[in-house]
């Protein structure tokens, strides 16, 4: 159980190679913190493992979905949690969001339903993405109010692409730890069909 701000939250995460990966290109991370960043929960290997100067009192939860097919997914996945928590560290600046789908856009603007959507052949199609060919790669910023008793998930589309937003939402809900909803998430995803690495991140905040 970590502290952020006086607040209890429970966090965890866990990545899955899937049903038909040969490789794990997804990575995690969950951290506290304090004067320091510690570390406490990532798929990391070891060399990212470390600690930085820091004067902040928050958590730091982060999820990076290797892209597939493309040449060291891996390692773009890792050194972008890296490079973040250094950012992080200097600037405090942590509301990130790397990667967003063409479909996304389209349903926040109206232009799709959720149905539409689902079928489109954009709905693959990044619009940003770490070491893209033609522009830098900007992040988007936001910011959303957690109260007590809200639960947070951070995943990659290895969980989307199998398992419907109202099942995610029924096992968020229903799971009474992190721990034990990261499983049931992770689990839900490799029985839909499990095509892609899967990952998820869950902070549930204390009542």
């Amino acid at each position: 159980m970590l502290m952020a701000a006086g607040i209890q939250v429970d966090a965890h995460g866990q990545t899955d190679i899937g049903r038909e990966r040969r490789d794990n290109e997804d990575q995690f991370l969950v951290a506290a913190l304090h004067k320091v960043v510690e570390i406490t929960h990532t798929s990391l290997p070891d060399p990212y493992r470390t600690r930085f100067d820091s004067g902040a009192r928050a958590l730091l939860l982060l999820v990076a979905d290797g892209v597939g097919g493309t040449a060291r997914g891996g390692e773009a996945s890792s050194i972008t949690l890296d490079t973040i928590v250094h950012y992080v560290t200097n600037s405090m600046r942590c509301f990130y969001k790397l990667d967003e789908q063409v479909q996304q856009e389209l349903l926040d603007s109206g232009a799709f339903t959720a149905d539409e959507a689902e079928q489109s052949p954009l709905s693959q199609v990044l619009t940003r993405a770490i070491g893209g060919e033609g522009s830098e790669s900007l992040p988007e910023i936001g910011q959303v109010a957690l109260e007590p008793g809200d639960a947070l998930l951070l995943c990659t589309d290895g969980l989307t692409k199998h398992v419907p937003d109202a099942a995610i939402s029924r096992l968020l809900a229903s799971s009474a730890t992190a721990t034990a909803t990261r499983e049931a998430l992770i689990g839900a995803a490799l029985e839909g069909g499990g095509s892609d690495n899967v990952t998820v991140v869950v902070g549930r905040f204390a009542a």
